[in-house]
């Protein structure tokens, strides 16, 4: 059965113009394209937000001066399969030397060329559940004024207890259990020609404090 219209010369105006006012509606919602684009995979949705996500700001590396206390979380490290932990790190005092005596009448320590001795001692505070590893308190990273960088690893040889301070190395003091604290010191040779920065990181490369240093004078 034929819908009702207005027949010329055999054709009906009705349907031209219902066909044409579908063409205009298909063009205008985008012919070939899905969800409203003129092209497949080109040009946003009419009326779509661009989502953006916002940069995420990390936290700032607390700053340790003699006398100073920061509080540290490390995290799990599955390489060495050591549990993360927290504490409460004091730096006590600061010792800067360019050659450390020997109380046992030898050769003292000497720095070398352009660099000196920096004995930090530490008081460690475990205010975790578990063990808490101060492996990442004898190994830095030392980084100058200009940019220069230097892996500072563990120093052999060198006593800080012979510049007045307290305490074995860290090296070789026990894990403090939760609620226990120990002191140890933490040698170091760093570069002595310029101001810079001695951060600390846990085993997993996530940074816990920094300690600022200054050219030999």
């Amino acid at each position: 059965m034929k819908r009702p219209g207005i027949y010329r010369n055999g054709s009906t105006v009705g349907g031209v113009a219902c066909g044409f006012a579908a063409a205009l509606i298909i063009s205008a919602c985008g012919g070939n394209g899905q969800n409203g684009e003129g092209r497949e995979g080109v040009g946003p949705a009419i009326g779509a937000k661009e989502e953006t996500e916002a940069p995420k700001e990390s936290a700032a590396v607390p700053t340790l001066a003699a006398g100073k206390t920061a509080s540290i979380t490390t995290s799990d490290d599955e390489f060495t399969d050591v549990s993360g932990g927290s504490a409460d790190v004091t730096l006590v005092s600061v010792k800067t030397a360019k050659s450390v005596p020997d109380p046992y009448g030898d050769t003292p320590a000497a720095a070398d060329p352009g660099e000196r001795f920096v004995c930090l001692e530490f008081k460690v505070k475990n205010t975790g559940q578990e063990e808490f590893d101060t492996f990442p308190l004898t190994t830095a990273d030392w980084t100058g004024k200009d940019g220069e960088t230097k892996g500072l690893e563990i120093l052999l040889g060198v006593d800080c207890k012979n510049l007045g301070q307290q305490g074995d190395d860290l090296t070789n003091v026990p894990n403090p259990g939760p609620g226990e604290f120990v002191r140890g010191t933490t040698p170091l040779s760093v570069p002595s020609t310029q101001p810079g920065v001695v951060e600390f990181s846990d085993r997993s490369g996530v940074p816990l404090f920094q300690v600022k240093t200054q050219p030999a004078r």
